[in-house]
């Protein structure tokens, strides 16, 4: 049985910590050190502040993404990017077929790859 939620609070902003977490750190306990390690977290209120940190980036992209471009354009180009990089599209290549993905609707990882052997013959 899981323990109700904490709330540790890091000026103004509250962050609700699960229990399972404690699970989840226990389990991925070195990968957690390593990142601890890397941000010099040493206490509570330190991994709080992250978090907290953490989810206001994440509110303003969401609100960038909103105010700029509109959330489903800008999903579409990010996934498009993804798409291409999983088809294993080279760096330099990776703009162009994304936005030839976008333009002809054709999220895919088998057309990205076809749309980078014709750039790649040009």
């Amino acid at each position: 049985m899981c323990d109700p939620p904490r709330t540790v609070s890091s000026s103004e902003v509250r962050v609700t910590l699960i229990p399972m977490l404690e699970v989840l750190f226990i389990h991925y306990y070195s990968l957690f050190k390593k990142v601890f390690k890397i941000l010099n977290i040493k206490s509570a209120e330190e991994l709080s502040q992250v978090a907290a940190a953490l989810g206001l980036a994440q509110n303003v992209a969401a609100l960038r993404a909103l105010a700029a471009e509109g959330i489903q354009k800008g999903h579409m180009e990010l996934h498009s990017r993804n798409i291409a990089k999983t088809a294993g599209v080279p760096d330099e290549l990776v703009e162009k077929v994304a936005q030839r993905l976008i333009k002809d609707k054709k999220i895919r990882i088998d057309y990205a790859k076809e749309v980078m052997r014709e750039l790649e013959k040009k």
